[in-house]
């Protein structure tokens, strides 16, 4: 039986990723925070790459970046997670979805694969 969804809310890689993935998953869909990363903070928040990571250790179907893209709030630029979550995906062919801020999407549904945040200034 497949879980609906997993939140990673605001952390760091942690162990306990295997095991929500090893008892309640796989999961349709996994929420995952990929933005204002930082060295000065490893435990707050993932980076792009270790998005990947947990996604895949949650045992997810769809991954579905959170926490990235409407607010500055580390010293990377505000586009620069969601280009490296979705070059690492594509490497690792995990299924990424990407709406726009506040863009309602159905889960299972085929979406356009766009970049609609590359011709964006911020």
């Amino acid at each position: 039986m497949l879980g609906f969804g997993r939140q990673t809310g605001d952390t760091g890689m942690m162990p306990a990723f295997q095991e929500i993935g090893g008892k309640l998953g796989p999961f349709h869909v996994t929420l995952i925070q990929i933005g204002a990363y930082g060295d000065a903070w490893p435990d707050w928040h993932l980076t792009p790459e270790q998005a990947i990571t947990a996604h895949s250790t949650l045992r997810g179907s769809t991954l579905l970046p959170v926490h990235c893209g409407l607010f500055n709030l580390a010293y990377h630029s505000w586009r620069e997670p969601i280009d490296r979550l979705t070059r690492a995906g594509a490497a690792q062919q995990i299924t990424i979805v990407t709406p726009r801020p506040g863009e309602a999407i159905t889960i299972g549904s085929v979406l356009p694969a766009t970049s609609w945040w590359a011709g964006a200034t911020r």
